[in-house]
């Protein structure tokens, strides 16, 4: 019998011994982060004092970009299940509430339209299985205030992506093959360790597709607002030939 390891402990250790270097590296705002602020903008127009939980926030990038748009009593909630990257985080804001949990965990116990906006920069794309995927977008939604917003990014399965990374999904194919629990649009990305370049960490990602991310969605109730891939040059897409990420804004639109 083949015992596969546990993906989110390697995620888990990887992040929490590499956080400093992972935030060092990640300082550049994404272009994503200008569509977002602009959905965040909208979000605040409706709601005055806003909730806001960002899943696996990791050294709190993100939050540095909305911070001066942001009403001064917003409640923001940090969740990342790595330490490491929650003690980077504390530096962004010190006032903010950071937690050190498993995101899809957490979203679950959430209180009924609890939360007015739910954000995951490059998050979901680490829940390994389908069932649970659908499950995350259904506690999403039911989490979710009226006309509440969630905003996801995520890794594209595109060219540009296959060319960088052919060598390491060639490598980790044959382990693919051995989970069930995979499908065809799962990779597993080796890192090295920055401080010792013989070992690795092996980082499991889900890489969703368009059409596949506008199905979880309607399928939990959510009425879609965007849904593209963002190209090299930042520009809004639906061709994934050359995109970096998607980018997904749904809303619990209830009349």
């Amino acid at each position: 019998m083949v015992v596969l390891p546990d993906r989110q402990d390697e995620l888990r250790r990887c992040y929490d011994e590499q956080a400093p270097h992972f935030v060092e590296t990640r300082k550049r705002p994404w272009p994503e982060f200008v569509y977002l602020k602009e959905q965040i903008e909208k979000l605040v127009e409706m709601k005055s004092q806003p909730t806001v939980l960002e899943i696996w926030c990791g050294g709190g990038r993100l939050y540095t970009e909305l911070e001066h748009i942001l009403p001064p009593w917003t409640t923001y909630t940090w969740v990342d299940f790595a330490s490491g990257m929650i003690k980077q985080a504390k530096k962004n804001a010190p006032w903010a509430k950071r937690l050190v949990k498993d995101m899809v965990a957490y979203l679950q116990k959430q209180p009924q339209e609890s939360v007015d906006c739910l954000l995951g920069i490059a998050s979901v794309q680490h829940i390994k299985g389908k069932r649970k995927r659908a499950l995350f977008f259904a506690d999403a939604y039911r989490s979710l205030s009226r006309w509440g917003m969630m905003i996801l990014t995520n890794w594209a399965y595109s060219e540009r992506f296959l060319r960088k990374y052919w060598k390491q999904i060639a490598t980790t194919l044959p382990t693919l093959l051995l989970d069930h629990d995979l499908t065809w649009n799962d990779v597993l990305i080796p890192r090295k360790d920055h401080k010792d370049p013989t070992q690795h960490h092996t980082r499991y990602y889900h890489l969703f597709t368009l059409y596949e991310l506008q199905q979880l969605a309607r399928q939990a109730g959510f009425v879609v607002r965007v849904c593209n891939y963002v190209a090299q040059d930042g520009s809004l897409t639906g061709d994934r030939k050359n995109a970096r990420n998607s980018f997904l804004v749904v809303q619990k639109e209830i009349h």
